[in-house]
């Protein structure tokens, strides 16, 4: 209970300490001579916003970079061993690769499909044309939760002789053939997750 007390504190304090931010910067300002409040407004107001992400973003990504050229166990310089160590890995030239394809191949699927339903859609009729939308946005009234639901249910694996709960290892028990544990197997993990 005390950890759900510190954060709504922390929250409350946050959001006032932002308000009282605002109202005195706002006060400074009006304060200025007329043509220095107009130069100046943009830049208090948008100060701390930038020196917040200058301080938690900037600074630890610069920090990591030059860090990536020293010795992990310590600050000692390295060079691009490191780089040279990760880009001799099969591990990440094979995760390189499976972001690249998710990068190409689901947008341009994405849009590819979408193209063609926005086609079709527009060459229905009007009576069709509802009955189409319908199922074209059906999806988007499913939340995130209950499609991750649904697709635990069709990637679901049980033991070799147990009652199959997942879709596509019932019709693979069906056709005769051991169940598979579709989001383990090397081979096709990645298209599972495409189809997805």
């Amino acid at each position: 209970m005390i950890k759900v007390i510190n954060a709504l504190l922390a929250v409350f304090a946050g959001l006032g300490g932002a308000i009282a931010l605002y109202f005195v910067l706002n006060l400074a300002v009006e304060r200025l001579p007329g043509r220095w409040e107009a130069r100046l407004k943009p830049y208090v107001f948008t100060g701390p916003a930038i020196l917040v992400i200058g301080v938690f973003l900037l600074y630890p990504a610069i920090r990591t970079l030059v860090f990536s050229f020293a010795n992990r166990d310590s600050t000692e310089w390295v060079g691009f061993s490191n780089y040279t160590e990760l880009l001799s890995s099969p591990d990440f030239l094979q995760t390189l690769f499976n972001t690249l394809l998710w990068i190409v191949i689901v947008p341009a699927v994405v849009v590819i499909i979408g193209l063609a339903v926005a086609v079709l859609a527009d060459r229905l009729g009007e009576r069709s044309e509802k009955t189409a939308k319908s199922i074209i946005f059906l999806p988007m009234a499913i939340s995130m939760v209950g499609a991750a639901t649904i697709w635990t249910f069709v990637y679901n694996a049980r033991p070799s002789g147990s009652n199959q709960v997942g879709l596509l290892n019932a019709i693979v028990v069906q056709l005769g053939f051991d169940p598979i544990n579709w989001l383990q197997i090397d081979t096709a993990r990645l298209n599972s997750l495409l189809l997805m």
